[in-house]
């Protein structure tokens, strides 16, 4: 039945919009190493410091009921996608966000995301994130990113060796 609904609910000309899609990619670099499967966040089609566009196709395999809805969280995940490209520094790691889903997407809809990163001075920014699907609004949100000197990963590594290592240093010093 999925299948079906899928048929029925992409758009007819499925393949020119997948041509057209290819033609928009970006060809810049981003900064970001990621290894992220643009089918889960979207492909880059325009990006600059502070500006990122993306565009996100909704596939079958997002669906979220019978009638072709898709699930809100693959939408969110490809606006957090957009906004860490707007940032495009290596080390980022979103820490909050507040986001509106406007209207509902389904099977086939081609999200365009466009987002704007504020206070570029600063080690938190905050990127603004605009999704449409054929010019109309279907998501809003703000990001909150933080740029790190390292990996989150090696930091949390580091600063639990720390902790390991002051707790058996009190330990020792107890025994005494």
């Amino acid at each position: 039945m999925a299948e079906q609904i899928q048929e029925e609910q992409e758009p007819q000309n499925v393949m020119a919009d997948e041509a057209k899609e290819q033609q928009e990619a970006y060809e810049g670099d981003v900064g970001i190493n990621s290894i992220l499967d643009e089918t889960f966040a979207g492909m880059v089609v325009a990006a600059r410091e502070d500006y990122a566009k993306t565009r996100f196709r909704v596939t079958k395999d997002m669906t979220y009921d019978s009638e072709g809805l898709a699930f809100n969280g693959f939408v969110y995940t490809a606006a957090s996608w957009a906004a860490q490209v707007a940032i495009n520094k290596e080390y980022q790691i979103s820490v909050a966000s507040k986001v509106n889903f406007l209207s509902p997407v389904k099977i086939g809809d081609f999200i365009d995301f466009e987002a704007n990163a504020f206070f570029s001075e600063s080690k938190k920014q905050d990127v603004r994130v605009v999704g449409s699907v054929n010019e109309v609004r279907v998501f809003e949100g703000t990001f909150s990113i933080i740029l790190l000197e390292d990996h989150i990963l090696r930091i949390q590594k580091r600063q639990l060796d720390k902790q390991a290592r002051e707790s058996r240093e009190l330990r020792a010093k107890l025994k005494q």
